[in-house]
């Protein structure tokens, strides 16, 4: 017999909190804690390992999600406060956050003709099993096999190809969150624009709200809520619509693109459990030189509290080829020589220690390069 989604996603949750499941790599691990130091500072060693264990488990959910369509969508709750007819061209600035896979069903069951546009890689990975989810959801639902199709954001003529779609009446669904909606700064700078994100500044590509100026039809963006004590229980609320008016080009980008990140920080914030971006923000932001805002993190001349080594900023990789000391805040490796290393073996590498004990001057070299913390856990 077929077994349910709460049956398997209770399996998930059990397998990972009994420690079943090696959940991430060490790299992907190590790449997300950095991200959680840098975005959520609040948080000590051991919350930061407990919210990207619960990430590990949204992420397995999502592709149960997508893997029960059947069983999910009675009980998703749309609302449509956008101010515009869901199958009406729009486009649709979606955040790989919260029940995410269920907005293109969702959008179908309106009566929309939607565009999903996705990375290759993710593509490679991710479409044939999307494809044949979406084709027994139309199937189920009586839809026409128009009602979605695949564009690939490698493809040379993407632009072109997005702008004849909504010129057609169809509608594009876009990720903000992943490669479709972020860049880099420095190879196209014309082509991204700085967003302020978190206490920092984002990268984004500016491609949405120009085909949006281009094709005159809205932006709108999803925001998904999931409900944890009864999972088959979704909201996905449609929020009102980014109308490109008579602002410039340039005013719009800014103005919409702030609306838009704003969408996904404020979710972030409030339960960034829901949020798989976390595992490559980092890609696309800036992050701002630490305050150390935790007390714990500030050591003045003369301190007399107990010394640790700072295990929060920093760990010790020993799944590479040598062992390279991570630092979370810089997004660096360092060769472990000299001073350094005998430093982590006093310490017992990334054990907890007491400092205090040692000279002066190493303190203060230690201190100089963030290695000390005045709490174990901070």
């Amino acid at each position: 017999m077929k077994k349910t989604f709460a049956t398997r996603y209770d399996h998930l949750v059990h397998s990972v909190r009994s420690g079943e499941n090696p959940g991430f790599t060490v790299t992907i691990l190590e790449l997300l804690l950095a991200n959680i130091y840098n975005l959520f500072p609040g948080l000590s060693l051991t919350e930061m390992h407990d919210l990207a264990k619960r990430l590990f488990v949204m992420q397995k959910r999502s592709i149960l999600e997508l893997q029960h369509l059947s069983e999910m969508m009675p009980g998703l709750d749309i609302v449509n406060n956008s101010g515009v007819k869901l199958d009406a061209p729009a486009i649709y600035c979606a955040y790989h956050y919260g029940a995410y896979r269920l907005i293109a069903p969702a959008l179908m069951t309106q009566g929309c003709r939607l565009t999903i546009v996705m990375d290759k890689m993710v593509a490679l990975e991710q479409e044939a099993d999307f494809s044949m989810a979406l084709l027994a959801h139309a199937s189920e639902y009586g839809l026409p096999t128009d009602s979605f199709a695949f564009r690939d954001t490698s493809d040379g003529g993407l632009m072109r190809g997005m702008l004849r779609d909504l010129k057609q009446g169809r509608s594009l669904l876009l990720y903000l969150d992943g490669n479709t909606g972020t860049g880099k700064v420095g190879k196209k700078e014309e082509h991204s624009h700085a967003v302020p994100f978190m206490g920092h500044t984002l990268a984004s590509r500016i491609g949405i709200p120009v085909l949006s100026q281009m094709a005159k039809v809205p932006i709108i963006c999803v925001r998904n809520l999931r409900s944890d004590e009864r999972p088959l229980e979704n909201r996905m609320e449609f929020l009102p619509a980014i109308q490109p008016g008579t602002l410039s080009r340039e005013q719009y980008i800014d103005l919409a693109l702030r609306k838009m990140w704003g969408v996904i920080e404020e979710q972030a914030r409030a339960d960034p459990q829901h949020w798989e971006s976390l595992r490559y923000i980092n890609k696309y932001v800036r992050f701002a030189p630490h305050t150390a805002a935790d007390p714990a993190e500030r050591i003045v001349p003369g301190e007399t509290r107990p010394l640790y080594f700072n295990r929060r900023r920093f760990s010790v990789r020993t799944d590479l080829p040598e062992e390279m000391l991570f630092d979370r805040q810089r997004m660096l490796l360092y060769r472990i020589d000299g001073q350094l290393r005998n430093l982590l073996r006093d310490v017992q590498h990334d054990a907890i220690g007491d400092l205090s004990v040692l000279d002066p001057s190493v303190v203060d070299w230690m201190n100089s390069k963030g290695f000390l913390a005045t709490h174990p856990d901070l």
